[in-house]
């Protein structure tokens, strides 16, 4: 057992399956689910993701020596700000948000003493969403990247790396802002591609759409509002994303244009190598 009482603020899929992870490992004696639906914390209770649930975030937190933030980044900041008046001395505070300089920015400097906040971002998750999907082995083999804030203690630290490591994880220490940059390139920037793709298609063109198409969209089909706020809170350095991403379109219709098909093989061919290279082709 690592924690003795561990409060997950939002059990959906990721805190749901956290939730699980730790209670099937034995690395916490009770988790609390805190929520804003009954309705939705009882289907965590009939996950098995969380002992107890309640409605009530003071009551939620009490006692608690770690409390995760599992909602979209927007509440974790306005829920993590109500909560950190309420954590007893010894409490570390973490999240699980796809950006970080939104939160960390919003929270650090609010952290009363004796307190710890460790971010962190477990990189896996679904389209799916809610408690029942959760599964304990979610985070098994995956990469979770922590951050460091000014208010993580060292010893913090170490102990949710370790949590981490023992739910599966291998883990990676990351900057903020590199953070923002790289998730911009890899996660948020294909959910836009993606729901783009879906928009553009025409009925009649979805009925022709085949295997290829319904891989390339699947993460259209994740959450509106929580992928809204995962965009508006790295609105910067995405847009900035999205404009690399337009003028490499904008060259490869240069392409198509100038009838240059050796250069368009060849911009294919090195994609084909590059992704072969890391996913073994």
């Amino acid at each position: 057992m690592i924690f003795k009482r561990v409060t997950i603020i939002g059990p959906g899929l990721i805190g749901a399956s956290m939730g699980m992870a730790l209670r099937k490992k034995g690395l916490a004696n009770e988790v609390t689910g805190v929520g804003r639906r009954e309705a939705s914390l009882n289907q965590a209770i009939q996950a098995e993701a969380i002992d107890t649930a309640t409605l009530d975030l003071e009551e939620g937190v009490s006692n608690a020596d770690l409390v995760v933030l599992a909602t979209g980044v927007a509440t974790s900041l306005r829920l993590g700000l109500q909560a950190l008046p309420l954590l007893k001395e010894g409490c570390i505070l973490t999240d699980v948000a796809s950006t970080k300089s939104f939160l960390i920015n919003g929270l650090e400097g609010a952290v009363p003493a004796g307190v710890s906040y460790v971010s962190t971002h477990p990189m896996s998750g679904s389209e799916k969403k809610g408690a029942s999907a959760g599964r304990p082995d979610l985070f098994q083999d995956a990469l979770c990247l922590l951050t460091r804030t000014m208010a993580t203690q060292a010893d913090s630290f170490q102990k949710i790396e370790h949590l981490w490591q023992e739910i599966g994880c291998r883990t990676r220490e990351i900057e903020a802002s590199e953070h923002d940059i790289l998730l911009a390139q890899i996660s948020h920037l294909p959910h836009i591609v993606a729901s783009c793709l879906v928009n553009l298609v025409s009925q009649d063109g979805l009925k022709l759409a085949a295997g290829g198409f319904k891989d390339t969209t699947r993460i259209a089909s994740g959450d509106p509002e929580i992928w809204r706020d995962i965009c508006m809170t790295n609105k910067d350095v995405l847009s900035k994303t999205i404009q690399s991403y337009v003028s490499y379109l904008k060259y490869v219709e240069s392409l198509l244009l100038d009838e240059d098909a050796e250069g368009l093989q060849a911009m294919l061919a090195g994609a084909k190598r590059k992704r072969d290279a890391f996913y073994g082709g």
